[in-house]
């Protein structure tokens, strides 16, 4: 039984680091997201501002720098709610994990006591 909670304890801290580097990563990815959003903002209100000059060619411009943007937005949103979601994981993971632990450490003590 302590090895089964030791394998579990193995297992739960390996996926907890893998969680957290994947969080991570997605952390990382939605900041180069904010600088491609801020990016495509800055350019799409220099299009905007130069539409009084080449109103026909800005058009077509903006509504692709409007349909990047919008598409930028949106995926930084998916992964800001898969970032949520992996945080939520990784605190009920530490929670199990401190649970394991703390069974293990009793085993452990109460084997030393008996023994």
């Amino acid at each position: 039984e302590n090895s089964q909670l030791q394998e579990q304890s193995t297992r739960l801290r390996q996926e907890l680091e893998g969680l957290q580097e994947s969080s991570k990563q997605l952390a990382s990815t939605i900041d180069e997201k904010t600088s491609a959003i801020d990016e495509l903002r800055n350019q799409l209100e220099s299009a905007k501002s130069s539409l009084q000059h080449e109103r026909e060619t800005s058009n077509y411009k903006i509504s692709d720098l409007s349909k990047d943007l919008d598409r930028e937005v949106g995926e930084k949103r998916t992964m800001q709610v898969r970032l949520e979601a992996q945080d939520e994981k990784i605190g009920d993971m530490k929670a199990l994990l401190a649970v394991c632990q703390s069974q293990l450490e009793s085993r452990t003590a109460a084997a030393g006591v008996g023994g």
